[in-house]
């Protein structure tokens, strides 16, 4: 059983990196290059090669990189008004 005064070890935390989006452009061309690896791009910037091939996905699908949280929300979420029916209640 373990003694509630012993500390605990502690897990190192992780901490999710923030590139611009300038960043991101330059390495979403470089791996539209002729003979470019993904792995090996990633792996020269310390990144992981997954978040570059979503930069790529991301990129074939909207003709440029859409920031994860977009300013305005898609067509599809944004509540419309048609259903709203004024009423006047002064009768």
């Amino acid at each position: 059983m373990m003694n509630q005064d012993t500390p605990t070890p502690s897990t190192p935390s992780r901490t999710r990196r923030i590139y611009s989006t300038q960043f991101k452009s330059e390495l979403v061309a470089s791996c539209q290059l002729p003979g470019a690896s993904v792995s090996a791009i990633a792996a020269a910037h310390g990144m992981n090669a997954n978040v570059l091939r979503r930069w790529l996905q991301k990129h074939r699908q909207h003709g440029s990189h859409v920031p994860h949280f977009p300013s305005t929300p898609p067509a599809s979420a944004q509540t419309s008004s048609a259903g709203f029916i004024a009423l006047d209640l002064s009768a």
